[in-house]
């Protein structure tokens, strides 16, 4: 048995490697054509190969997080870390995850890209950086880093950990690969009972697992300033704004041709579109203009939009918040777009009713409790989509309905942050030795 696990092991590590070495020369030809064109990561994408690594503090605390959303949901976090005088460092892997930490710590934190899992590149990044521990938001499985930490005596902890059952199909296949890795996490807060049993089907300790709840849900706080000054610019009595909110293709044609319909149906709607990715900002307002729209971006606002103003096209980075609290209604997008959907609560917290597509893998908890109180409503068709908005508009009842329940839904599940500060090891200075939880 013990010999059948290790050809297991052996298999699926050489298939790994491969896998790695034949995505090598993808990542070098990218990176040398986006540091051509001056776009995406610029010189510093080179970090993904393990160069041109910052200057960094030693024997701080490591978060990684993969994209924007992650690093929003983890700002509590890190706050309270640096509030004690932890240093920080925060690897991302998009150029997008990279402007949010520059956005909201500036220098208080140092930021690297985290390399391809490739033995050498992530042994150079923890050799340089020197964590004394490393925080990993969600399901960031990469199984050489877990191994270079576990061998370098690293803490690991996995904070919101999310394993849907459709994510442990996929990573059973390889558990031969995957199990040794996360054996050697040794604190994993993970949002519900069946990530639960999920990761520990998966080989996490049971010791070391804790249900704490969604850390989505303590969100850091809005500026109302920023909001009021929104509402000032953009907002009208007698115009209710639909925003479509961190979009891909094709979402932003759904969301046009709905304003086109519901122009007919006589609402007067303003549409705001946030795309997802900066290099699309352009394509989002061309797609605008081609469909006969008059159209501005949020970059050239001026002290008041234009009247005549039917679609803003939101080219900024980190003012999804704000919009959100200036929306009558939100679409989510990766919904539509088969990308499992983004954070509905960002529009909930502000009592917005949600609109989503059928793509909604990646938290399926919280979509099914926002169903569940009518907060959210999904679509699988262009004229659902229509018929939503036009419901929510024209019922008062089902729109006071829908705005109660995600209020309902933000408040009940408060508190992730300080039950996960309460299992990690660093509690011991961030809330002091009288208010550890034994583990």
């Amino acid at each position: 048995m013990e010999d059948t696990s290790l050809l297991a092991l052996i298999f699926w590590r050489t298939c790994y490697a491969i896998l790695l070495i034949l995505a090598l020369p993808v990542v070098v030809i990218r990176q040398i054509v986006d540091h051509l064109r001056g776009q995406g990561r610029g010189k510093r994408g080179w970090q993904r190969v393990g160069l041109l690594l910052p200057a960094t503090r030693p024997n701080g605390i490591l978060v990684h997080c993969v994209s924007v959303g992650e690093v929003v949901m983890m700002v509590p976090l890190i706050q309270q870390c640096l509030g004690q005088g932890h240093s920080v460092t925060v690897t991302t892997t998009t150029a997008t995850g990279a402007a949010e930490v520059e956005r909201r710590f500036g220098d208080n934190v140092q930021h690297c890209y985290l390399p391809l899992d490739i033995g050498g590149f992530v042994a150079r990044l923890l050799n340089h950086i020197k964590p004394a521990q490393m925080i990993i938001a969600e399901v960031e499985i990469w199984p050489n880093l877990l191994r270079a930490c576990a061998r370098r005596h690293i803490p690991v902890k996995l904070v919101n950990g999310r394993m849907t059952d459709r994510s442990f199909r996929r990573y059973q296949k390889a558990s031969a690969l995957l199990t040794p890795a996360l054996a050697s996490i040794t604190c994993a807060c993970v949002q519900g009972q069946r990530d639960y049993d999920n990761f520990q089907r998966l080989g996490i300790s049971a010791n070391a697992l804790h249900v704490t709840g969604n850390l989505k849900f303590d969100l850091p706080d809005i500026s109302q300033t920023a909001i009021d000054n929104l509402k000032q610019k953009i907002a009208s009595p007698s115009r209710p704004l639909l925003l479509g909110g961190s979009t891909h293709a094709p979402e932003e044609h759904y969301l046009l041709q709905s304003l086109k319909k519901l122009r007919q149906q006589g609402q007067n709607l303003r549409l705001v579109i946030v795309p997802r990715h900066p290099q699309r900002f352009d394509e989002v307002v061309s797609l605008c203009k081609k469909d006969g729209w008059h159209v501005s971006r949020s970059s050239q606002l001026g002290e008041r939009l234009d009247d005549q103003t039917d679609v803003l096209v939101v080219d900024e980075m980190g003012q999804l918040g704000a919009y959100y609290g200036i929306a009558t209604l939100a679409f989510v997008g990766g919904s539509i777009a088969p990308r499992g959907g983004h954070n509905a609560l960002e529009a909930a917290r502000f009592g917005v009713p949600v609109i989503m597509g059928p793509s909604q893998h990646n938290n399926p908890q919280l979509f099914d409790a926002l169903t569940a109180q009518s907060a959210l409503f999904t679509i699988t068709a262009q004229s659902d989509l229509d018929t939503a908005v036009y419901q929510l508009l024209t019922d008062p009842a089902l729109f006071q309905k829908a705005q109660q329940g995600g209020l309902c839904v933000v408040a009940q599940n408060r508190g992730a942050l300080q039950r996960t500060l309460q299992h990690l090891a660093l509690l011991y200075d961030l809330l002091g030795p009288s208010n550890v939880i034994a583990r």
